[in-house]
């Protein structure tokens, strides 16, 4: 079993313009993204690319830093 991440930095006056946005980033060619694949038994951690080649499209990810982080409060 294996979890997926995408994620997006968008621009927006708003909350609702950021989203509107990444609905158009959404509606893009899937092949042209590069996603984040964690193997939930071993925990490594994975980019993949579907725009490479299979041979060159998994990479080992050494270092993952959570984008959206709740501020302590």
């Amino acid at each position: 079993m294996y979890k997926i991440s995408l994620e997006f930095n968008v621009d927006g006056e708003n909350p609702l313009d950021a989203v509107k946005e990444f609905a158009n980033i959404l509606t893009t060619d899937i092949y042209d993204l590069t996603y984040i694949v964690q193997n939930e038994e071993t925990s490594e951690l994975f980019t993949v690319d579907l725009a490479e080649e299979d041979v060159d499209a998994v990479l080992p990810l050494k270092r993952y830093e959570q984008f959206i982080v709740n501020p302590k409060q």
